[in-house]
């Protein structure tokens, strides 16, 4: 068996997105929870975090700086 990343590393998948509430990595195909915002599917690690963002989704939504182009 062998493995390309380093002993205590974690590799992350191309297919990793992030929560945007937690901000945890996580896989689309096993999160917890999704929902839509503004024709935008964001995916969850726990429904506690897709409540938070249901409740009030521009809090997370175009507040990093790395992604908001507009």
């Amino acid at each position: 068996m062998s493995s390309t990343a380093a002993p205590g590393k974690i590799t992350i998948s191309a297919t990793a997105v992030k929560d945007p509430v937690c901000v945890m990595d996580i896989e689309p195909a096993t999160a917890t929870e999704q929902t839509e915002h503004n024709g935008q599917t964001y995916y969850f690690c726990s429904s506690s975090c897709k409540e938070k963002f249901d409740v009030n989704p521009k809090k997370y939504v175009g507040t990093s700086p790395l992604c908001n182009f507009s």
